[in-house]
């Protein structure tokens, strides 16, 4: 049997400057949580019970700001984490968007991330990405 609960919200601390956040915490929930869709993890054999499987409790989080500096101009950074047993990974990210015209965007964006997997090993990445929007 699996079971989980999120809990969501944002917050407008001053004019132009958004707080939001995202919890998730269950059993068996894997299949749920981006970060761990293709790792089949939702239930693992019971090392204590021979031929029963358990369901694994999975922690993830999301934190983040947003900050409009003008109407056509927000920055944005979050911080992500999520725990699946002895596996766990986060990553942060920082972007800034320009709305040049009502029908073209910019944006550019920074991000790290890493990861442990259940053998103790790991592996980290950086990314700098850049994107232009044009509506027709």
């Amino acid at each position: 049997v699996g079971w989980g609960a999120q809990l969501s919200g944002l917050a407008t601390l001053f004019p132009g400057f958004t707080f939001y956040y995202q919890g998730t915490y269950g059993k068996g929930i894997s299949q749920y949580i981006d970060d761990l869709d293709s790792n089949n993890s939702d239930l693992v054999p019971d090392p204590c019970s021979e031929g029963r499987l358990q369901a694994l409790p999975v922690l993830a989080f999301l934190g983040g700001v947003k900050y409009a500096f003008t109407s056509k101009c927000f920055a944005s950074a979050s911080y992500s984490q999520v725990r699946l047993y002895s596996r766990h990974g986060y990553y942060a990210v920082g972007n800034v968007f320009w709305n040049v015209t009502p029908n073209c965007q910019l944006g550019v964006e920074y991000l790290y991330g890493r990861r442990m997997s259940m053998d103790k090993s790991s592996g980290h990445a950086s990314r700098i990405q850049a994107m232009v929007q044009y509506n027709f």
